[in-house]
């Protein structure tokens, strides 16, 4: 029985077989390592904080401090953890349009704290300026949460934006 192999399909098997050959050497020069991960076998504390290359000298985000929702700096942390209360850490950057948005609900929901004696302190971290702290927390990027229970320890991180009872529901559970 002879088999009969028309030309056509004799090139198209010659050239997967051609590119398969490329495909090896190129995939054995790289180290076998896949182009597509660049961060592949890298633990996310090692992972850098901001991808791509902010612009630290734009307008600042308004923020207006309260009683129980401040600017951080180490002394305004220690002051929060050892009062006794709640603390919810707010990492974020002024280029960070998301973060913008998000600051009129962090503002309604502690002066809401405030009138319904919700014992909770907000600290709103500057993620450009701050990375060892983000570190410590194990946070990679800006506009994320930690909140912190009553004896300072972590006890949830979020992220992303959320509404002034989404905050009210996370911040109950740790009162």
């Amino acid at each position: 029985m002879e088999i009969k192999i028309q030309k056509n399909a004799l090139y198209v098997i010659f050239a997967v077989a051609v590119l398969g050959v490329i495909g090896i050497v190129v995939w054995g020069t790289r180290g076998g390592k896949p182009v597509s991960t660049p961060y592949a076998g890298v633990s996310g504390n090692d992972l850098p904080t901001v991808v791509g290359e902010p612009s630290l000298g734009g307008p600042k985000i308004p923020f207006h401090e309260h009683e129980n929702y401040k600017e951080y700096t180490p002394e305004v942390l220690t002051a929060a953890i050892s009062s006794g209360n709640a603390t919810l850490l707010y990492f974020y950057a002024d280029w960070c349009g998301t973060c913008r948005g998000q600051e009129p609900i962090h503002e309604a929901f502690f002066h809401r704290a405030v009138d319904e004696n919700l014992a909770v302190m907000g600290v709103r971290v500057n993620a450009d300026y701050n990375q060892q702290l983000m570190r410590q927390y194990r946070i990679n990027y800006q506009h994320s949460y930690v909140l912190l229970d009553k004896s300072g320890k972590p006890v949830d991180k979020f992220f992303g934006d959320h509404s002034e009872m989404e905050l009210m529901a996370k911040v109950q559970q740790v009162l």
